[in-house]
């Protein structure tokens, strides 16, 4: 950890708006594992364990790491997060517009991602390639469910389209289990999500007409003469 480094502060003592921000932000990666989704920013592959609180494990980025994994080669990737309820990219005056205004300004100049990173890494200027590859694998994601916006919806739009119970009960029991993992720094995975609520995400098998029955009803009708032939015949 080098001199720079801030130490963050343990999600269970926060409180207020911003851990159960950080909940739902959970909940939400929870879910897309639960259906078989995929995790933004990395490649299609199934989500196979979260872990909440890494701190321990020596990541300074320590809310969310989510581990993904392609099932035929075994390739690996992980999206590593640190959740907020807002973020300041720099200091700036208190009004809203000229907050946004500064920030898309700063947010598209590369010397402000210099200096925060020259700063992170021991006051050592950073090499165009180094800092390339930073900035690639830097990602702001943008949840509203700290309001009933977009994401909340469509998160319960993805349940109901995978589970017959009601979604807003389903995700209210999922945030319940992700707040109990997150205090105790847990992994999140199929085989540790209560059986409650995996047992909700089986959905009922669609049976499937067999070829074989189809091909025998098929011939049996060309085979058989219609009833009507005779009477059109007439």
């Amino acid at each position: 950890m080098n001199s720079n480094s801030k130490q963050i502060s343990n999600s269970a003592s926060t409180g207020g708006l911003g851990i159960h921000f950080e909940n739902r932000v959970q909940t939400a990666f929870s879910v897309l594992m639960l259906v078989g989704g995929f995790a933004p920013c990395l490649p299609a592959w199934p989500i196979v364990k979260i872990k909440l609180q890494a701190k321990y494990q020596g990541f300074e980025t320590d809310d969310l790491i989510v581990y993904c994994e392609e099932p035929n080669s075994r390739k690996k990737a992980r999206l590593i997060g640190q959740i907020r309820h807002s973020v300041d990219i720099i200091k700036s005056d208190s009004k809203f517009c000229e907050v946004i205004q500064a920030a898309w300004k700063d947010f598209n100049n590369p010397e402000v991602f210099e200096a925060h990173l020259k700063k992170a890494n021991n006051n050592i200027e950073l090499t165009k390639d180094k800092l390339w590859k930073f900035l690639k694998s830097f990602h702001l994601l943008i949840y509203d469910l700290d309001i009933k916006g977009v994401i909340l919806p469509l998160f319960h739009t993805l349940i109901k389209q995978n589970s017959s119970s009601n979604p807003e009960d389903l995700w209210a029991k999922i945030n319940e289990h992700v707040q109990y993992m997150n205090e105790n720094s847990g992994f999140i995975s199929i085989s540790s999500i209560p059986e409650d609520i995996k047992t909700a995400f089986k959905r009922v098998p669609v049976e499937v007409i067999p070829d074989e029955l189809v091909k025998a009803v098929e011939n049996a009708l060309q085979q058989t003469p219609c009833p009507f032939d005779n009477i059109f015949a007439q």
